[in-house]
């Protein structure tokens, strides 16, 4: 069930970003580490491969997508283990480049 903070947040989206159905099918072949859905993982992958600017934080990712930031940050990780992103964490905030 959905709390009310959980509500307004996809309410309060900016854009409208589609999962990549390609990564979708992969993703439901992995086995993932954390609590993160394939859609999720299409989501996110789509949003980084056609919205992310360099600099965003976990905040506007989360402002943008309308999903709470533990949820990107896990599905960020299992595109990483991946190899569909590259995450340099030598700066704040982190910088992601998609490598596929």
């Amino acid at each position: 069930m959905l709390i009310t903070d959980e509500i307004n947040r996809l309410i309060k989206r900016e854009f409208n970003v589609v999962a990549d159905e390609d990564v979708v099918k992969e993703a439901q072949e992995w086995t993932l580490a954390w609590k993160v859905s394939p859609q999720m993982i299409g989501l996110i992958y789509s949003y980084m491969k056609h919205k992310y600017e360099p600099g965003a934080t976990l905040h506007d990712m989360e402002r943008v997508l309308g999903v709470a930031n533990e949820s990107i940050s896990f599905a960020l990780r299992e595109l990483e283990a991946h190899g569909y992103l590259t995450i340099s964490r030598a700066s704040k905030p982190f910088l992601y480049r998609v490598t596929k």
